[in-house]
């Protein structure tokens, strides 16, 4: 869950930082320093181990992770039956223990290096052979302990200090010999965009569904983008199950049939084990070649449908062919002065140039990325009057471009693209008007290199490297070529598009979890107008072209229907003080114990909805109700009307708040309002209420409930940012209904 105060993006890392620092467990014989990551069920931080002095990474799980004794002693006994593999691709445990307050922790070596999901490999296939082979030898050896992994995907893929691809996270909540595994609580349950049919359906395991999830991450490198895509977990389940697998790009075809065989649907049809994918791998590498020429002709297809034959890049390579073979027949019957006196040139001329071509043939010249960086400096030099590079900084300038081709953007330390573009900036001279072309272009490939990895990761929604890359381009552009640079401007208009794509993808699928993160990244990214402006274009343009549609009475259309989805119509007004009693009239329903939501002591008075503690009028809206009240309302209303009613999701909200969908304000404690409703973080037109509503959301595993909107106690609030236990009433939270036109109880 991100931190409902979020920072600012100048002032988020050090707010980060402070809050950590107050937030280390205690494990006596080690520092703590920084957080490395967080996730839902497990923290890892970065300390150092006092006796040995060496830096190590320790992973403290959450309570929610494993809640009962006997699911932590199972938990302990699988990270010592890891902590027995030994092996070169996979990352070791130290030591497994459990904290001074009870969480659960394991101690790792510290991997500098980052994680395969931070670097591009789909122009480097050798590398991708590289990392495949590491990991189906650490899967072999596991396999034949018993030792299933079930979460094989890039960001459990690690690189040590000498950049070899480690696996770590392995195994914890799995291992064949133990059939009263740990299956639950999301220990390594696995990621769904990898996830093997069988394992998504609960079904039991074998090392052929990791084999599968290496199939996936194969695809994933060499494509750039996982096979299958969805925001919901569900139907990405159903296509990896139904779904044929994806065709790669033409020129990577001779991967095809691997990756056909190890996401076969049925684990039969997949390789039987790791040593026979990695024989199958070593035939693919023999057909993994680095010329750029065979990868052309590899990428022709003369299918009917393609018509290769028919593009224009093949006639030019052929008519430059036939013009060289012209020269050749040429040279042998030219006249005896050569043919550069055929040709116009003087004897002077022809013999300087046999000269130059003598002294520097063009041969002779590397084919590599250092060898280009270092000719297209000296062009530019030439072409700006720019002073000579001194060979400290060609050198420097030939490495930062080899890091970029390795798309080694910010890892290793020391030596990525970010750190050594700044230092090579800052080692060039200037020109005579101050400028630095050279620097310039090669700072501003390196940020749109990071551009297109943080855009990437936006989509995806890996936040956390979001948040990095970002930080990385602001802090490079702020010490070379400025934040008002056309490199750092194309850079944010990428993240605000990538961003714009994300909030789209959610609201079309409904995704309410989507948008509460694509929100959270949005604050943290400064494009709050981005995201609100997304979130609210799907209603905006809905009109009622789908025909006419009988709303029930006290109702508002939000949005017809769209994409699959029913229209959907709420409330103008909340559930009020009236309509509540006539449902417990009906039902005897006993709604649940009410409390002041902020300030309330030991001793406060007792409330319930018939008296929350102040004076209201049957029409105010009704408050000191629970999530469950609100449900069990919204239950007993279909099934007198026939017509199926729920409380709004985080997407109505968004929807109602956009179209300014309030009605006549009543406040809940009767005072007099001037009519301009409550306001969410967001900016946008209230609801006509200064009481909180419920919503359908759930949050830290449900056993707490979204509130929406701020109220007299509470002023600021919006979707999903103060979730409350559903089964506690609330004297400033109330409800209003939903209903999603044309369908029934």
């Amino acid at each position: 869950m991100p931190d409902p105060v979020r920072p600012s993006a100048s002032s988020s890392v050090s707010t980060q930082k402070l809050v950590q620092a107050t937030d280390y467990p205690h494990i006596p014989g080690y520092r703590f320093l920084r957080r490395l990551g967080q996730g839902g069920m497990a923290s890892v931080y970065l300390a150092m181990q006092q006796s040995l002095d060496r830096p190590v990474s320790i992973k403290v799980m959450e309570r929610e992770a494993l809640e009962d004794e006997i699911s932590k002693q199972r938990f302990e006994h699988e990270a010592r039956t890891i902590a027995k593999l030994n092996h070169p691709c996979i990352v070791s445990i130290y030591e497994v223990g459990r904290t001074e307050d009870g969480h659960l922790y394991y101690i790792m070596p510290y991997l500098p290096n980052g994680d395969l999901a931070q670097r591009d490999l789909t122009h480097n296939e050798t590398r991708v052979v590289e990392v495949l082979r590491a990991l189906l030898s650490a899967l072999d050896y596991a396999h034949a302990r018993g030792i299933v992994h079930r979460d094989v995907k890039e960001e459990n893929v690690l690189f040590d200090g000498a950049d070899r691809p480690l696996l770590t996270d392995f195994g914890i909540a799995l291992s064949k010999r133990d059939t009263t595994r740990i299956t639950t609580a999301g220990l390594a349950v696995g990621s769904s965009g990898y996830m093997a049919p069988e394992q998504a359906r609960g079904e039991d395991v074998d090392g052929r569904a990791d084999l599968y999830s290496v199939g996936v991450l194969a695809f994933e490198l060499l494509a750039g983008h996982l096979p299958y895509q969805s925001p919901e977990p569900l139907a990405l389940a159903l296509m990896h199950a139904q779904k044929p697998v994806p065709k790669l790009p033409p020129e990577k075809r001779h991967w095809q049939g691997l990756i056909d065989k190890a996401m076969a649907k049925s684990p039969a049809h997949r390789y039987r084990n790791a040593q026979q994918m990695l024989q199958a791998l070593e035939q693919v590498y023999e057909r993994t070649g680095s010329n750029p020429i065979v990868r052309r002709l590899r990428a022709m297809d003369f299918s009917a449908g393609r018509r290769a034959w028919k593009q224009p890049w093949l006639w030019m390579a052929l008519g430059a062919v036939l013009i060289v073979f012209g020269l050749f027949v040429f040279n042998g019957t030219r006249p005896a002065g050569g043919a550069g006196q055929f040709f116009g040139s003087t004897p002077a001329t022809a013999s300087a140039t046999s000269s130059a071509d003598n002294a520097a043939p063009i041969s002779s010249m590397p084919n590599t990325p250092a060898a280009g960086a270092i000719a297209g400096a000296g062009a530019l030099a030439q072409a700006t009057d720019a002073p000579e590079l001194t060979p400290e900084a060609t050198a420097a300038l030939a490495a930062t471009r080899d890091a970029l081709a390795h798309n080694n953007l910010t890892a290793p330390p020391g030596n990525n693209a970010v750190e050594l573009a700044q230092a090579t900036w800052t080692s060039i001279p200037a020109a005579a008007d101050g400028s630095k072309p050279e620097a310039d272009k090669l700072v501003a490939d390196v940020i749109a290199a990071l551009s297109t990895q943080l855009a990437r990761a936006i989509t995806q929604a890996h936040d956390d490297r979001v948040l990095a890359y970002r930080d990385k381009a602001l802090a490079l552009a702020t010490a070379t070529v400025g934040v008002d640079s056309h490199a750092y401007k194309a850079l944010q208009t990428s993240m605000g598009k990538a961003l714009a794509q994300r909030v789209r993808t959610a609201v079309n699928a409904a995704d309410d979890a989507g948008l509460v993160s694509a929100h959270a990244i949005a604050d943290k990214l400064a494009l709050s107008d981005v995201y609100a402006r997304e979130a609210a274009k799907p209603r905006d343009a809905m009109t009622a072209a789908t025909g006419p549609v009988k709303l029930p009475s006290g109702f508002r259309l939000l949005g017809a229907a769209s994409a699959g989805r029913p229209a959907v119509a709420m409330e103008r007004t909340e559930v009020t003080r009236n309509e509540y009693a006539a449902f417990v009239a009906a039902t005897g329903h006993r709604s649940a114990e009410c409390k002041q939501r902020t300030g309330s002591g030991f001793f406060a008075k007792k409330k319930s909805w018939s008296d929350p503690g102040f004076a209201q009028g049957g029409d105010h809206p009704v408050t000191c109700v629970s999530w469950d009240d609100a449900n069990a309302y919204a239950q007993w209303r279909s099934a007198r009307s026939g017509t199926k009613y729920r409380l709004p999701n985080h997407s109505d909200w968004l929807a109602a708040t956009a179209n300014g969908a309030g009605g006549n304000p009543r406040q809940a404690d009767g005072t007099v309002s001037a009519g301009s409703g409550s306001s969410n973080s967001l900016g946008l037109v209230g609801l006509g209420s200064n009481a909180s509503e419920w919503l359908q959301d759930c949050a830290g595993g449900c056993d707490r409930r979204n509130v929406a909107g701020g109220s007299w106690r509470v002023r600021s609030g919006v979707a999903s940012s103060a979730a409350q236990p559903g089964k506690q009433g609330y004297d400033d939270i109330g409800f209003r209904l939903v209903t999603d036109l044309g369908e029934k109880r």
